[in-house]
């Protein structure tokens, strides 16, 4: 997010801009769903860990934010930890 300034969000530290962020994603995401018969995403859930950097933290965040609300508006979710599926 920082080495390239065109791709900077301006105020992702904030709470809301965060939120307005994935919400951003989310909407684009649904939109290329529907231009398709099927989309399938693939992604992944990682921990938070106090090794990581401060930007690292906040990717993490967005992105299991991100995650948790592909998981409410998906049609079907393979969850693969412990194998369940909803």
């Amino acid at each position: 997010l920082h080495d390239n300034p065109g791709r900077t969000v301006p105020g992702i530290n904030d709470p809301v801009a965060q939120t307005a962020f994935v919400r951003e994603l989310l909407s684009e995401i649904s939109a290329l769903a529907d231009h398709a018969v099927h989309l399938i995403v693939v992604t992944n859930e990682f921990t938070a860990d106090a090794s990581y950097d401060d930007d690292t933290l906040l990717y993490l965040r967005l992105l299991n934010s991100l995650n948790e609300e592909l998981i409410r508006i998906a049609d079907r979710v393979y969850d693969l930890r412990n194998d369940r599926n909803r």
